[in-house]
């Protein structure tokens, strides 16, 4: 059995799970029937796969000890995500109905949207009209803004996170903080994110996330509906910016600008908050003139918001319950800010900075002319060699620029592969672009050198310097924390460090020990099913016994039919229920210790016993105890409805000795609680059956017994009818295959009928006494 997740019809409480609807590396997301109120619902589990492993069919535990703490860390977020959302009362956001914890890990039950997702609409419509768009944003965005105001951020807007309800309704879901919360605790500096729709803040640990985060996403979402195509990754355009400016289409809209300003590169170019921006849908002067971009001086880019924001978000990252993969999503390490914008500089700052200016100015202009006297006697003596030499050889100059070159493109990509490990996004392609030049800067800055943005010797060495420490500092809290996460992290950071060799030897021996210890536990484990094996055996056992006592006392007392075989079928249940209901104790046919020693301790059966005759009043009919137990109705050789022979279970009930005769019902009648006075026709009437009476009639001497003797008394059913009839035989008749003679009264039944109704009593009885 694949035990990766929650089987098909397993009850979760009243929940019946249908099938696997996703799941991402915090959580599985399934479809569910409700028995309860017979819906369809989604069910959420938490399920951090790098930290746990479902240990049975349904059963949820840490991976070990260092990864407990991270697990219940997490779990506890999980929850509270299903607390704050539960109070969102907004038709586009995701229904929370419960939360409850389980099979060693925690459920959110939350509505099933049936109407789709919007990846689907994409792919069946590919360009969406403005309108129609609106429709979708408008209502997404006014949920959205609830949920903003609460502190709480979704930051993983994207088509796979928007469903629809039947009716058409947008809904917003997977806020998923469990994933956050257990990166803060584990993983600090990882972030998860959704190429083209994440902001240039969120690929940066120490970028400031908020409204303006979500609106980005949103934008690109948009983007992507009217074109059929999602915005370049934010990355590549700090590179070159190719995105197509929806509002330089013909007939623009304040709409289409709206998203050109939503998916701005800077944070401040953004508008701030959700209300901001779905103002700058309909406003009506879209016609003044936007600004215009300078190519050719590029804009620097900030990740970081400006100060005068102080409100505290909550940042949650989800996983999609659409994709069974992660193919979207990349995770980004960074240890430093990017900053690509210069700091103040202070006045004696100024002043160094000159005198360091001029200086370098003067050697450049000194080392320019020596360069140019030894070029000139260099071109004059090349001159002379090529008169003297008819086959010149190729440009040594030119070689040597080449080989300079190459050099330092070499160089240039070596500092850029360290620019890259100690946390800037550069490409390593030798080439000083805009990005490479801005994150040397930040470097130099950072490290209080002279700020050139060129590589150089000093530069290489202070990035290994930098890198090193980075090495170092991580060895050291690899060490500190001593587990087998912390010094695989190690080696995730810096698998060439001078201390990865070390680290791979004490993981190693960390996995030899969990696996000498996963061993020992599964062999304790193992001897400690065979314990309960062996338990459950014995319990078995003896349950059997105490059912094989409790029916032979049973049989001792009444039930002679009875086998004490140890199993606990119909008739062994019905028979304890007889007792418990004749004892006056409860009735529920469970076999117990305390039951056996109650049927031990009666000398005999507390009530009536089968075949015990005995009337409740003086005119009351004599009434005989049927046994229980069961017979086969029906034949197939009879009228359709006899078909087909089926068998019947009887409970122990008590029937007349004979049929009701002239005499009880006159008494009946005589005390004025029967209304009708049945004709005997001249054929006798004391102890002749009663004749000339319908249902209602008979309904009314009922209620004369019910009343004369206090106890329920009605019509026996057909089937106890006929099973008091057979009192146990297979046979045509209760006393064989064969009429006989004097055995009933009809007519070819060799009996002298004599034209009147025979008194009762005159036939023998049944094997019941009927």
């Amino acid at each position: 059995m694949d035990l990766h997740a929650l089987q098909a019809n397993y009850m979760l409480r009243e929940y019946r799970i249908e099938r696997l609807l996703g799941e991402g590396g915090f959580g599985l997301t399934y479809l569910a029937f409700d028995t309860h109120l017979e819906k369809k619902v989604a069910i959420k589990e938490y399920m951090p796969s790098e930290h746990a492993i479902r240990d049975s069919d349904s059963q949820i535990i840490a991976k070990n000890d260092s990864s407990e703490t991270v697990y219940n860390w997490g779990l506890n977020a999980f929850l509270n995500e299903a607390k704050i959302l539960a109070k969102f009362e907004d038709p586009n956001i995701v229904r929370i109905y419960r939360f409850f914890k389980a099979n060693g890990t925690a459920y959110i039950v939350m509505e099933y949207c049936q109407g789709g997702c919007l990846v689907d609409l994409i792919a069946k419509n590919k360009h969406m009209d403005e309108e129609t768009l609106k429709q979708i944003i408008a209502p997404i965005v006014q949920g959205l803004q609830l949920v903003h105001k609460h502190g709480i951020l979704h930051r993983d807007i994207k088509p796979d996170n928007i469903m629809f309800r039947r009716d058409g309704t947008p809904v917003l879901i997977d806020f998923g903080a469990a994933r956050q919360a257990i990166g803060n605790k584990s993983r600090k500096l990882t972030t998860i994110i959704t190429p083209g729709y994440a902001p240039l803040e969120q690929y940066i640990s120490k970028g400031t996330i908020g409204p303006w985060s979500d609106i980005y996403s949103l934008a690109a979402v948009a983007y992507l509906c009217l074109t059929g195509k999602k915005p370049p990754d934010i990355m590549n355009r700090l590179h070159e910016d190719t995105i197509k400016q929806l509002s330089n289409r013909v007939n623009s809209t304040p709409f289409l600008e709206s998203i050109d300003l939503g998916l701005k590169l800077q944070v401040d170019d953004r508008p701030q908050n959700l209300s901001d921006w779905s103002e700058c849908w309909n406003r009506k002067d879209h016609n003044q003139p936007r600004e215009t971009e300078n190519h050719h001086t590029p804009k620097p880019i900030y990740a970081h918001k400006h100060n005068h924001i102080d409100q505290q978000y909550d940042i949650n990252t989800t996983v999609s319950g659409r994709n069974n993969s992660q193919q979207n999503t990349l995770t980004i390490l960074n240890t430093d800010e990017i900053k690509l914008s210069k700091g103040p500089v202070t006045g004696l700052s100024k002043a160094l900075l000159m005198i360091v200016i001029t200086v370098a100015l003067a050697f450049l202009v000194f080392f320019a002319y020596d360069y140019y006297l030894k070029q000139q006697q260099l071109n004059h003596t090349s001159e002379q060699e090529s008169e003297q030499k008819p086959d010149h050889k190729p440009d040594q100059e030119q070689t040597t620029l080449e080989a300079l070159d190459k050099q330092q493109r070499n160089i240039t990509v070596q500092a850029q592969k360290i620019l890259n490990q100690i946390g800037y996004m550069v490409p390593e392609d030798g080439k000083l672009d805009i990005r490479t030049i801005s994150s040397i800067k930040s470097f130099e800055e950072q490290r209080k050198l002279v700020i050139t943005g060129t590589v150089d010797a000093i530069l290489i060495t202070e990035l290994t310097a930098k890198l090193q420490s980075l090495d170092d500092q991580a060895w050291q809290a690899a060490k500190t924390t001593n587990s087998k996460i912390a010094y695989q992290q190690y080696l995730s950071s810096h698998p060439k460090g001078r201390y990865a060799a070390q680290i791979a030897a004490i993981i190693k021996d960390i996995e030899q020990k969990e696996l000498l210890e996963t061993i020992a536990q599964e062999k304790i484990k193992q001897e400690q099913r065979q314990e309960q094996d062996i338990r459950l055996k014995q319990i078995a056992k003896e349950k059997s016994q105490l059912i094989k006592d409790i029916q032979t006392e049973l049989k001792r007392l009444k039930f002679k039919q009875l086998k004490d075989d140890g199993k606990l079928n119909d008739l062994t249940k019905n028979s304890i229920i007889a007792y418990q209901k004749t004892a006056g104790l409860t009735q529920n046919g469970l076999p117990t210790k305390t039951l056996l020693f109650q049927l031990k301790s009666a000398k005999k059966w507390p009530g009536r016993l089968a075949g015990e005759v005995f009337k409740d009043c003086v005119d009351c009919p004599s009434m005989i105890v049927i046994p229980a137990g069961s017979f086969i109705m029906g034949s197939n050789k009879g009228k359709d409805n006899e078909k087909p022979p089926h068998n019947v279970n009887i409970k122990e009930f008590v029937l007349s000795q004979t049929e009701i005769t002239f005499h009880q019902w006159d008494a009946c009648f005589t005390e004025g609680v029967c209304t009708h006075n049945p004709k005997d026709d001249q054929l006798g009437r004391t102890n002749q059956a009663v004749m000339h009476v319908n249902w209602h009639d008979t309904q009314q001497f009922i209620k004369w017994l019910k009343d004369k003797s206090g106890k329920a008394y009605r019509l026996p059913t057909e089937a106890e009818w006929e099973y008091a009839a057979r009192a146990g035989s297979t046979t045509a008749y209760s006393w064989g295959d064969n009429i006989g003679n004097n055995n009933v009264s009809c007519v070819a039944c060799n009996v002298d009928i004599d034209n009147k109704i025979n008194q009762v009593k005159i036939y023998p009885s049944n094997a019941y006494g009927l």
